[in-house]
């Protein structure tokens, strides 16, 4: 025991504080710590042994996952004990605070602490990278004229240079071998032809095999009070793969190799990297010093690309090839004069300023909802850019040439998970009730009989609330908020049309349900298997049952109008999707790898937006951005360099 308490000596010069070598301490146990836990014999000696020693520590009940009634703590004391003298995280779970000194003081009473809280703030921070608690990586300050205060930002130049200098740069391409480099830039080169970046190459001032491909990703998360915070990282787009990849390929693995993976699978904090957040009141009018925001990182993230960083003596660059997002955050980032927003919003109204920064789909005579191949909008694709003034990110990125607006690429997950597919399962569920005596309870029966042990509905049943169904004469509109929610109701419906076949035959809007079902699951279970590069079988298969599902999708819409049901919303996402499906169809067919939408998806960019949301919440609300960034360096550390870390 004295040994280890040793080693949790995390400031040991503190020993040498003369008058504040002998500090008075008072501990404040955890709420639910009765005073039976403390009469645990093991649990009495060590906090006795705790409050001996000049040390702070935070221990306390797991956040998740265990109960809180007596009988329960006092059935997991023991383990908590096992945790607190094996656990390496024990030390650092202090956190940071809005004012991290003065608070633990508050309840500590520790001289050390007073030492600390009458002089630099910065201090905690400091050590916690010296003893390896937090990446090394300094927080810039700002100035994008907000009075009140400097805006913090990790530069992706100190950020990348840090991982370098550790060795780590390597994860941004999955820890393979450098000639995955050359293959992408090769593969990259025919896809976008007209993309800036071939220049670079085509002039020497890249090297391929030292040349790391990343994508600029942004999203609003949940802060204080329900508050929109922004946080924007950056992500290489070589990854590991995932589930699905790995079991297709696991007995082809030159294939494998070929295809590669997408950034999908591994920890977030490990494969995401956070540069800075932003509260909605910091925004300022117009956005205005959240503009200066992303003009100040599009400068960092042009050295990226032009300077580069230093590896081992030579030089590496890390072009932002791609921004990826929902619509709303392209729509503020890019000031789009056309954007989902200008979409019609009720029956005979007619807008014209355009739907999509990517096409004139909206203007006049250029429709967007026939989902055909030769669609009218596709002859209108990079005619015309979609602001008024080109931002910082285009003016100062590589983008293509032909449409700049690509640059901002449109995102399957958001269209098809958390959009369009949850529109059509609702709406099919709907016109099941039609010809089902039992109503919902009857599909919800079928559904938990045929899941998987491993898979998890969420939403947990199939209901009149979780399907959006309020009348059977109102539109559904899905009630679920996770995407995966999406891809088991998708399957369950292939499967319960394919078991209630005698439905669909007699009629005909069921029989279409089938057919958009059952193309949709393979074209997402495709997708996932593929890779970052999809060859043309891989590619056309996922493109024609992608266009299948849209083309069925638009034949519902006119069979349920005309039975005067309101069913299957027509909404922008539709035609984002058809972007996608479309472009990969022509990639197909015209070369041999076509880049996987997959690519550009952001599921892993959520689950890191919603842990930075967390963070935001749990600090104070003077110094929030600041505070979160240090968290994010804390949490990072643990991910990336658990073997610096000196406990």
């Amino acid at each position: 025991m004295d040994e280890w308490l040793d080693e949790l000596l995390v400031f040991p010069h503190y020993k040498n504080l003369g008058p504040y070598a002998a500090p008075k301490v008072h501990w404040k146990h955890h709420k639910y710590f009765s005073a039976e836990i403390l009469a645990l014999p093991r649990l009495h000696t060590l906090w006795h042994r705790i409050l001996s020693q000049n040390d702070i520590l935070k221990i306390a009940l797991p956040d998740t996952s265990m109960p809180k009634s007596p009988g329960a703590i006092f059935r997991s004391a023991e383990e908590m004990m096992e945790v607190v003298l094996t656990g390496v995280s024990v030390t650092y779970k202090i956190g940071f605070t809005h004012d991290p000194c003065e608070r633990v003081q508050a309840y500590l009473q520790d001289a050390v602490l007073d030492g600390l809280a009458r002089g630099d703030q910065s201090r905690l921070e400091d050590r916690f990278k010296e003893f390896g608690f937090a990446l090394d990586v300094p927080i810039s300050n700002v100035d994008v004229g907000y009075e009140k205060a400097l805006m913090p930002m990790i530069r992706p130049t100190d950020f990348y240079q840090h991982l370098a200098d550790l060795g780590k740069l390597s994860i941004l391409y999955a820890e393979q071998d450098t000639a995955v480099l050359t293959k992408f830039w090769a593969r990259f080169a025919i896809v976008e032809p007209w993309n800036t970046i071939n220049d670079s190459f085509e002039a020497g001032l890249l090297v391929p095999e030292r040349t790391i491909p990343l994508l600029l990703h942004g999203d609003e998360a949940r802060s204080k009070k329900h508050l929109p915070m922004m946080v924007v990282n950056t992500h290489g787009i070589i990854g590991y793969g995932c589930r699905a990849f790995e079991n297709w390929f696991q007995e082809a693995p030159l294939m494998r190799d070929q295809a590669g993976g997408v950034n999908l699978k591994g920890s977030v904090l490990a494969t995401r990297y956070l540069h800075f957040v932003m509260l909605k009141k910091s925004y300022g009018p117009d956005s205005i010093f959240l503009d200066r925001m992303f003009d100040e990182l599009a400068k960092d993230l042009a050295r990226l690309h032009t300077e580069g960083i230093l590896v081992n003596g030579e030089r590496w660059h890390l072009p932002v090839i791609a921004a990826t997002g929902d619509w709303q955050f392209f729509a503020k980032v890019g000031h789009l004069t056309r954007c989902y927003t200008h979409v019609a919003k009720r029956s005979g109204q007619r807008s014209l300023n355009g739907i999509c920064h990517l096409c004139m789909a909206g203007t006049a005579d250029v429709g967007w909802d026939t989902f055909v191949d030769d669609a009218p909008w596709k002859s209108t694709m990079g005619t015309e850019d979609p602001w008024l003034e080109a931002p910082m990110l285009i003016r100062r990125l590589h983008n293509d040439a032909s449409n700049p607006a690509s640059f901002f690429r449109p995102d399957v997950w958001h269209s098809l998970h958390l959009g369009s597919g949850k529109a059509f399962v609702s709406s099919a569920i709907a016109e099941f009730l039609r010809v089902i005596p039992g109503h919902l309870d009857q599909i919800n029966k079928a559904f938990h009989s045929n899941t998987r042990r491993n898979d998890k509905l969420y939403c947990r049943h199939i209901s009149d609330v979780t399907m959006g169904i309020d009348s059977l004469q109102k539109v559904p509109l899905g009630g679920w908020q996770k995407a995966s929610d999406t891809t088991l109701l998708l399957e369950f419906l292939e499967h319960f049309c394919s078991t209630h076949s005698q439905w669909a035959e007699q009629d005909a809007v069921l029989r279409w349900i089938w057919v958009a079902a059952s193309n949709i699951n393979l074209c997402i279970r495709t997708l996932y298997q593929g890779g970052l590069w999809l060859d043309q079988h891989h590619g056309h298969t996922a493109a024609t049952c992608g266009l299948n599902f849209l083309k069925a999708y638009g034949h519902l819409v006119s069979l349920t109008l005309a039975a005067n049901r309101d069913r299957f919303p027509v909404t922008p996402k539709l035609h984002m999707l058809h972007h996608l499906f479309l472009a990969l169809k022509t990639d197909s067919s015209r070369h041999s790898w076509a880049l996987n939408m997959m690519a550009t998806s952001v599921q892993q960019d959520e689950t890191f937006v919603g842990i930075l949301g967390r963070h935001s919440r749990r600090v104070g609300p003077v110094h929030c951005a600041l505070r979160t960034l240090q968290r994010y360096l804390c949490h990072a550390a643990e991910q990336l360099t658990p073997e610096f870390r000196q406990v």
